[in-house]
């Protein structure tokens, strides 16, 4: 289920590209803006989900470490995951789900870890290599999009509306720390300078700022609890021989990567986040079920 819904966005998102056509109601398609200026004919792509797609990008990674065989299955599969989360031009999902594979390596062991390490270092030069001699503006866009962080800090830079969102949530919070303002209430006055966005009244980047707000200390407290348990519980099947699989391996490297890019991004407090969350639990959870063997059920 989960490679389903991360196959589905990721086909999605490279349509949306490649047309500039947003058929999706949530989210932005939009030309991308680099140091020069809006960048023409390079179109950016966002919209919720894009979780899926990042951890179906290390799951698959972790799998090819098994069996290189798989190659002709995974690797048309991680072509489309890697584009898709091009497209986006998120240097945070960009720079966490690096952080992910990177995590992968050690998680893996000595064996399986080296080979994902040559996988990433050979496959990565490779692929950079490639986009230099067919199409190097893909590089140019990834260079800048990176060096552009250089020009955040002041107050209309990405940074500087987000400090003064939180500032703002950080304020609210103070007045209401036990029950929030709730799920979809205000936190903010209407600012003219962001009225392009009709829900920056109600919007928030950091999702754990926003449980707080909305929901309270405590309903951030429950988040925090239910993602360590979710966590603790994949780290705990790794290391019993039965349970450990590439998908717990998968799950205990991609959680701390997610809880540093929620707090740039609201993904855990959205419907995909929630379902991500989800499934990873119930998969965890299915993995305890004891399940009689075939001979025994004979």
């Amino acid at each position: 289920v989960i490679l389903f819904f991360a196959g589905v966005m990721a086909s999605v998102a490279l349509i949306q590209a490649t047309t500039g056509v947003q058929f999706v109601a949530a989210g932005r398609v939009a030309d991308l803006e680099g140091s020069t200026g809006f960048m023409g004919g390079i179109t950016r792509v966002q919209f919720p989900g894009y979780v899926f797609i990042s951890f179906a990008l290390v799951w698959l990674t972790v799998q090819l470490t098994e069996n290189i065989k798989r190659a002709w299955l995974i690797g048309p599969l991680l072509l489309v995951l890697s584009a898709a989360i091009y497209v986006n031009f998120g240097r945070a999902l960009w720079a966490w789900t690096a952080f992910s594979l990177l995590l992968s390596v050690f998680l893996l062991g000595r064996g399986r870890g080296v080979r994902l390490a040559a996988f990433l270092i050979i496959g990565g030069g490779f692929g950079l290599a490639t986009l230099y001699a067919i199409k190097p503006v893909v590089l140019e866009n990834m260079v800048d999009r990176i060096t552009s962080v250089q020009r955040e800090g002041g107050n209309r830079t990405s940074y500087g509306w987000r400090k003064w969102e939180n500032e703002d949530a950080i304020a609210r919070i103070s007045r209401s720390p036990i029950v929030g303002v709730a799920i979809g209430g205000e936190y903010r006055p209407w600012i003219a300078e962001l009225r392009v966005f009709e829900d920056h009244t109600r919007y928030v980047h950091n999702t754990y700022l926003f449980y707080a707000l909305k929901l309270g200390v405590p309903g951030l407290l429950a988040l925090l609890w239910l993602i360590s348990l979710v966590w603790w519980r994949a780290q705990s099947q790794r290391r019993e021989k039965e349970g450990a699989d590439d998908f717990n391996t998968a799950v205990a490297a991609f959680l701390p990567a997610m809880i540093g890019l929620s707090f740039t991004q609201p993904d855990l407090a959205g419907a995909f986040g929630a379902l991500f969350i989800s499934f990873v639990a119930a998969a965890l959870l299915w993995n305890l079920v004891p399940r009689p063997s075939i001979q025994r059920a004979a």
